[in-house]
């Protein structure tokens, strides 16, 4: 995925007062193609700006060749200093190994990325995890760090109108009280009733009368086909799939069930039906975090985590370096051309194939037969143009291990799997690209904000079928989202106050959305650390972009003014801006859907048959901050017993 700040300066600089056009922005205009800002990639990030983006809280110390102090053999070795990588660094020093960990990237955490808006270092990219299982937050706890969940009054859904009411308009709805990703524990609850409409509702309610068998099938194996299944359409369309899409960018028709809400289909057959497993598992995990909330951030920002397990690393004799990339892998035993020369390919780079001969006193790049691994290793730069991967910059040297963590991102650790020649290892993996992401941020002035009209933020769903009726399909029968609807919801009041769509009316009976944006984020109300940075009436509200299969997203201050007039009812005129920002994430990983994660699971069974050998990340640990953490530490676990 590359990051960039196309139109905005780099996190570290300050932009101009609104009401004039920044000198970036004045580039742009002239050639809009250029971005100038970081980058990063889902698994792990990669920034693409001619400056990396803001410091790490831990500064890495730079030399003029940061491989010439390196011994010629280390515990472990490190491939990316994404969330992955710096994972399964610090578990490696949990046993007393230390890791060499290194980044081709002038920056650390992949993923998840620092920057200044105003006054204040916010996350760029991930900002929360979710608390399921231990892994993340036993790992944050060791750190002597502080995971909170997020303050306000709860999220909001912008929802399309009920046509088949009479409704033109979309509408603002609380998020359920009890609810997972949008599945409702009682069905017949009054905040689900006026969301779905009564007849949606009832239909929600048979989930409690099918056999526990329904939606067990290959019916439901994606998120949409089980909800629908057991619950009908109405509650995929109204409930499940705009907090899927404000999320994973991605439809829940494309998710696997099993991946994006593990469990559920067990405790469906071990509790009889959907709406029972949902309560279960909200007991659970309220039982586990002490709250209601699901997601969970790093006091100050998720970046403080990344900066503190770089701390970690290096405090127990590990060694972290950025701008420093793996270019092959010659596999214990390997047999074939071992020539350095030739094919290689720098971890997080382009591949350039400038690596010359090792020095003399480097090994020699034939294949070892003692049981270490070999990993050319050289210097890197950026490359030709920001958003273009780092290339090699410097004379390489090889190094030995006995244990190889390679946890880039996909493109990269599958070039440097192939140039392993590893028999045993099919790397003919095709991956998936998610969808552009642009992120806009406004610092602005407006005590009319003060009274936090949309909470925390809130969520916007996507296109939906013509009437966003449910087409009340036999029970424990999924419904293809293109069949027409015929019969509408009933229509309840609103739980939270409409907003006005002044400026950005809608046709009766249209269902594409009066903004552009698919989500907004009111950052001083979610986090208190953000609160206590800002002046008085001072607010900084963030707005997504992009949605997959779309193309990049094009936003300006002007259409970002406009979709928060129509999100929050309130109005913001430009000058009543300090500063804004738009940031961009492309090439994101989506969600996996079934197929591809079937392939990566044979993928993964014959890594764990090489000796030495461990790959995570993202593409083959699943998306989110929760799931690659946990696949790391237990990677690095296997190894830790070599």
């Amino acid at each position: 995925m590359n990051l960039d700040t196309r139109n905005s300066p780099a996190p570290t600089d300050r932009k101009p007062p609104v009401g004039r056009k920044s000198s970036a922005e004045r580039k742009s205009a002239a050639s809009p193609a250029a971005p100038t800002v970081p980058a990063a990639s889902a698994a792990p990030a990669t920034p693409t700006a001619s400056a990396d983006p803001a410091a790490p809280a831990t500064p890495v110390v730079s030399r003029p060749n940061p491989l010439s102090d390196l011994p010629d053999e280390v515990d472990a070795l490190v491939i990316g200093g994404g969330i992955a990588g710096l994972s399964a660094a610090w578990q490696l020093t949990q046993d007393g190994l230390k890791p060499l960990l290194v980044e081709a990237r002038g920056y650390l955490g992949g993923l998840i990325a620092p920057g200044y808006i105003g006054p204040v270092q916010v996350d760029l990219g991930a900002e929360t995890f979710v608390p399921r299982g231990v892994e993340t937050a036993q790992m944050v706890a060791a750190l002597g760090l502080e995971a909170l969940a997020p303050s306000g009054d709860g999220a909001r859904l912008f929802l399309p109108p009920n046509r088949a009411n009479g409704e033109s308009r979309w509408r603002l709805w609380r998020f359920l009280r009890d609810a997972y990703l949008g599945i409702p524990a009682d069905p017949s609850a009054d905040d689900v009733v006026a969301v779905l409409g009564a007849k949606a509702a009832q239909r929600a309610a048979q989930d409690r009368h099918l056999g526990s068998e329904v939606g067990q099938g290959a019916e439901g194996e994606t998120l949409a086909g089980f909800v629908a299944a057991r619950m009908g359409q109405a509650v995929v369309d109204r409930l499940v799939r705009p907090i899927v899409a404000g999320i994973y960018t991605c439809d829940p028709a494309d998710l696997a069930t099993d991946t994006v809400t593990p469990g559920l289909r067990q405790a469906t057959r071990e509790h009889g039906c959907l709406a029972d497993a949902v309560a279960f598992l909200l007991a659970r995990s309220r039982k586990a975090t002490g709250g209601r909330s699901v997601d969970k951030c790093v006091r100050g920002g998720m970046f403080q985590l990344t900066a503190a397990l770089s701390q970690a690393i290096t405090t127990a004799g590990g060694t972290v370096l950025t701008r420093v990339g793996a270019q092959q892998l010659i596999a214990p035993d390997a047999a074939g051309n071992a020539d350095t020369a030739s094919g290689a390919t720098t971890c997080g780079a382009s591949g350039a194939s400038n690596a010359a001969s090792h020095d003399a006193s480097d090994s020699s790049g034939t294949p070892d037969s003692s049981g270490y691994w070999q990993v050319v290793l050289t210097p890197t730069k950026p490359g030709p143009t920001p958003s273009s991967e780092p290339v090699p910059a410097g004379a390489p040297r090889t190094l030995r291990t006995k244990r190889l963590v390679v946890a880039c991102s996909a493109r990269p650790a599958l070039r440097l799997l192939t140039s392993a020649n590893l028999a045993a290892l099919d790397t003919d993996i095709t991956i998936p690209v998610g969808a552009p992401i642009a992120r806009y941020s406004l610092l602005v002035d407006s005590p009319e904000l003060d009274a936090a009209p949309v909470g925390q933020g809130l969520l916007v769903a996507p296109a939906s079928p013509a009437s966003c009726a449910d087409t009340q399909a036999e029970p424990g029968q999924s419904t293809p989202d293109t069949q027409p609807a015929s019969e509408p919801y009933a229509d309840t009041q609103p739980t939270a106050v409409e907003p006005s769509d002044q400026g950005s009316p809608t046709q009766p009976g249209a269902v594409e959305s009066p903004v552009g944006a698919k989500a907004l984020s009111h950052l001083n109300v979610k986090w208190p650390w953000i609160a206590q940075a800002l002046a008085p009436h001072q607010h900084l509200l963030r707005l997504s972009y992009g949605r997959l299969g779309q193309s990049e997203p094009q936003v300006s201050l002007e259409q970002a003014l406009a979709d928060v007039r129509v999100l929050t009812g309130v109005t913001i005129r430009p000058e009543q801006v300090s500063e804004h920002k738009l940031v961009r994430w492309n090439g994101t990983l989506p969600p996996l859907p079934p197929s591809y994660r079937a392939r990566i699971a044979a993928f993964m069974s014959q890594v764990e048959n090489i000796e030495g050998l461990a790959v995570t990340g993202a593409w083959v640990g699943g998306t989110g901050v929760n799931a690659v953490v946990a696949h790391a530490r237990t990677n690095a676990r296997r190894l830790q017993r070599s």
